[in-house]
């Protein structure tokens, strides 16, 4: 669209902050968490009959060989200031508690608790099914689960927890329900740990209460981190600078949401100073979310586990402070990120764990909120007409069409620069050795033909003010849990994937998944609509190397995202055209020579 070095300049600009717009970034469940249940129930009577039997054979051979699955941790006395002393070494008399698994299913998801810690093995969310109905884990290591504790330096992780032998193992909540584990010493101290659930919340809270002691210090551990719901796409260099799935510490640090990612090794947060009122872990489209419902003081810790690529792996959490009472407790938040369902909580601020600005600019309320109404647009178009692939179309135009009174002003400001270039081209070359005079005739030379000197400023006055809306529509597009296996036309099946025309034909790295058809439709848009703006022979290569650059980046693009950009570049096309389907004549300079030379650049 536009003919000078400023519109160059700003349309790379614009590629930059395009690209680092999208950089802010595993197997799926094999089967159904019920079917898994169901097995481990099968076999479940066998297991206790089998553990309860070598318990009761160590518990013969004295008490120097007795354990409940190690050595039981006391207090050094029974006063309610007692506190723990993991090295006190006397030992309990043997109760046998047999390992147990409760699976407690609600209408967002299945939780599995174990006795074994009082602690969480499993988390299955009813959102985000695959292509075959298979709900996600969201615990990558199950071994290490989530919600074990410390109280002062003693692990209860290890430690067996009695439960109420009536329950079932596998509950379906239709009613406020709490499920109880419960660890106690020879002196009667115990550690309760509840679990309070509803039927259709995003939640449940955890109550964690010391009778008979009061410990200093808590420690709460998720070990075992948070998978990916969905399937990572082959090409690990070009995924990472895409950055379109996450992997994520999130945190309200009371004034804004932080979202950390590339740990390289255990780091802390406000350790020394500083409030939070939630932290939890983030994949691409759902997080889980450990929430205080105030400020706490708490240090809170995040180590990096590795994972095979192409996943960025993930985090294991601490988090610790003083106990000032008897009773720790919090809600564990199950969060599918569908905008229009977190920004409606109020006073936690979730929305920006899917959309964050930088602060010095206000971006973290601006462009927050602009990602935000284009979602809702998205959303009103498709249910217009329902087809994201539509919607996606009708939200371009749409920006488009907002934009364009900025576009056409600038078109015309280049287009009337251009007109007058001769002319002033053989000001500048009858007077190159004096600089002043230059610029003298300039401007009486702008002063007579009307010509407004900063008409090619304005070109990039106009990217800037058109960059947050295209940015923020590429960055929700990217982002958006309504694309998920959305469906478009023809071959295009998932809106969130890329359009796998030929899926045994793969190039690593360029076609990973397959080979692709929509990104040699951008490159084809791309280079048409970079031809007819780029006239001057010095930025020739500009041609080329922007639609080169873009089809690199597009190989991995979701489908929903290359429309966008394919629909977009078809518009400046048909524009540009329009606008200048009747050229106006060129402004030729008064010396003869000079006039041959501006006709030579005309040709």
């Amino acid at each position: 669209m536009f003919k000078n070095k400023n519109t160059i300049i700003g349309g790379l600009l614009i590629a930059v902050l395009f690209l680092w717009a999208t950089m802010n970034s595993t197997k799926q469940a094999e089967t159904l968490a019920k079917k898994k249940q169901a097995a481990e129930m099968a076999s479940q009577d066998s297991v206790k009959a089998a553990q309860i039997a070598a318990l009761k054979a160590k518990a013969a051979l004295g008490p120097a060989h007795a354990e409940i699955g190690q050595a039981q941790p006391t207090l050094v006395s029974g006063t309610t200031n007692a506190v723990i002393d993991s090295s006190h070494k006397d030992l309990l008399p043997i109760q046998v508690i047999a390992p147990r698994k409760i699976v407690v299913e609600t209408d967002k998801f299945w939780i599995t608790l174990d006795n074994k810690g009082g602690m969480v093995r499993s988390i299955v969310a009813k959102a985000l099914p695959n292509h075959q109905g298979v709900f996600p884990e969201l615990i990558q290591n199950q071994d290490s689960g989530a919600l074990s504790l410390k109280l002062d330096q003693v692990d209860f992780a290890q430690q067996f927890f009695s439960v109420d032998s009536t329950l079932k193992d596998s509950v379906r909540i239709t009613s406020p329900l709490t499920i109880a584990f419960t660890w106690k010493n020879a002196l009667g101290q115990s550690l309760v740990r509840e679990y309070r659930f509803t039927k259709d919340g995003d939640s449940f809270r955890q109550f964690n209460r010391m009778q008979g002691f009061q410990a200093k210090l808590y420690t709460l551990e998720w070990k075992g981190g948070m998978r990916e719901t969905d399937k990572i796409p082959e090409g690990k260099a070009l995924m990472s600078a895409a950055g379109y799935f996450f992997s994520e510490v999130i945190l309200n640090n009371s004034y804004n949401v932080e979202r950390i990612s590339k740990i390289k090794e255990q780091k802390w947060f406000n350790r020394e100073e500083g409030k939070a009122r939630w932290v939890g872990l983030r994949r691409k489209y759902i997080a889980a979310i450990i929430n205080w419902g105030t400020e706490s003081e708490a240090a809170i810790g995040a180590a990096p586990i590795l994972l095979n690529a192409p996943d960025p792996g993930t985090y294991a959490l601490t988090i610790s402070d003083n106990l000032n009472s008897d009773t720790l407790a919090y809600n564990f938040v199950i969060l599918p990120l569908v905008h229009s369902k977190i920004s409606a909580i109020p006073g936690e601020s979730y929305e920006k764990i899917m959309f964050s600005g930088w602060e010095w600019i206000g971006a973290d309320k601006w462009f927050v909120a602009l990602c935000g109404y284009i979602l809702k647009l998205l959303n009103w178009f498709y249910s217009i007409i329902p087809n994201y692939g539509v919607a996606i179309i009708l939200l371009t135009l749409l920006v488009k069409l907002i934009t364009m009174p900025l576009t056409l002003k600038q078109l015309r400001s280049t287009r009337e620069m251009q007109r007058h270039k001769p002319a002033m081209d053989e000001i500048r070359a009858r007077n190159r050795a004096n600089p002043q005079k230059v610029q003298a005739e300039l401007m009486e030379y702008y002063r007579k033909n009307g010509v407004n000197p900063f008409a090619a400023m304005f070109g990039c006055f106009t990217m800037i003010f058109q960059m947050p809306i295209f940015i923020g529509l590429f960055v929700s597009l990217g982002r958006s849990v309504e694309l998920r296996f959305a469906p478009f036309v023809g071959w295009i099946k998932d809106l969130s994937s890329p359009d796998v025309l030929v899926a045994a034909l793969k190039i690593p790295y360029l076609f990973p998944e397959g080979l692709s058809l929509l990104p040699f439709l951008m490159v084809t848009t791309t280079f048409f609509q970079t031809k007819q703006t780029i006239t001057d022979p010095n930025q020739k290569m500009m041609i080329y190397t922007m639609p080169i650059m873009m089809f690199m980046f597009s190989t991995v693009m979701p489908s929903g995202l290359i429309i966008y950009w394919i629909v977009s570049n078809l518009f400046s096309i048909i524009q540009y055209r329009i606008m200048n389907r009747n050229t106006l004549p060129v402004v030729m300079p008064a010396h003869p020579n000079m006039q041959n030379k501006a006709k030579k650049n005309q040709k």
